[in-house]
């Protein structure tokens, strides 16, 4: 059974985010865990009344269980699927002791705001989610999206350092949803190197059973526009990235176009930690 923790501030992004997550999951079985966070310093928390931190649990406790209650109305195959969780840390803080807490296996953030996922990687609170986020998945989900059948998976890898936890997650929603793993490697060389011909055949065996193609792209651009492309090309629904200090994810973050994919990227992504 995989845990999910949806962290929400009950805004519209955040509720089609979780409903989102709900639609892509709803044939496994899954446990979601609706995370709210007050976002009060410490210092000030402590000057507050009673009466008025009470008057704030109350009203968010009110909001979440309006939200539990949303998706339970709206399919009641989720009714004994969602908790909901109360939090007077930081974000991130509660993001962290949570996913230890209920064993998480993947945590959602929504993102929002004109500049879409640009504000979701480099906005503080997402950023650190998915630094510290080293025994869980997080899945970017970007905003107004509505859920459509996931058909092709897209899987970028430069063929150095795969992570057996990467394979297992692109598997597992290929397999949960009958789509094409479709592999994507960018180079700049004539011919794979025989490290590189050695991890394409182990990609070949792991995947053995499920519909995958595995696609080379020459370095003609940066590789947040090459991606672009792939997406836009091949018609992908869903992207999983490996986070390691030699993915694209990294090389992604130092690429000043990071705004273009920003603004422009309209599907789900996927950060896996390597070391998972």
């Amino acid at each position: 059974m995989k845990n999910i923790l949806i962290p929400t501030d009950f805004s519209k992004n955040a509720t089609d985010a979780a409903k989102y997550t709900l639609n892509l999951f709803e044939n496994e079985n899954c446990k979601f865990y609706h995370l709210h966070s007050v976002d009060v310093e410490v210092s000030k928390l402590n000057n507050l009344t009673h009466k008025f931190t009470q008057s704030i649990r109350e009203e968010a406790l009110i909001k979440l269980n309006k939200l539990k209650s949303y998706f339970t109305i709206t399919d009641s195959k989720f009714t004994n699927r969602q908790k909901t969780i109360l939090s007077f840390d930081s974000l991130v803080d509660a993001v962290k002791v949570n996913t230890k807490k209920h064993n998480i296996d993947l945590v959602v953030m929504g993102t929002k705001g004109m500049t879409g996922l640009r504000t979701m990687l480099f906005g503080s609170n997402a950023v650190n989610v998915i630094n510290k986020s080293e025994d869980c998945a997080t899945l970017i989900v970007p905003d107004e999206i509505e859920f459509q059948k996931i058909k092709k998976i897209g899987f970028p890898t430069d063929l150095k350092v795969i992570s057996p936890k990467i394979i297992e997650e692109v598997k597992f929603l290929a397999e949960l949803h009958n789509a094409t793993i479709m592999i994507m490697h960018i180079t700049d060389a004539e011919n794979l190197t025989e490290e590189q011909f050695e991890k394409l055949e182990y990609l070949k065996k792991e995947f053995e059973g499920v519909d995958h193609y595995f696609h080379v792209m020459p370095m003609y651009n940066k590789i947040t526009d090459e991606i672009l492309d792939f997406i836009e090309d091949v018609e992908i629904d869903l992207l999983v990235i490996s986070k390691n200090e030699h993915s694209f994810i990294e090389k992604i973050f130092r690429e000043p176009v990071i705004e273009k994919l920003g603004h422009t990227i309209k599907i789900p992504l996927m950060v896996v930690p390597q070391n998972n």
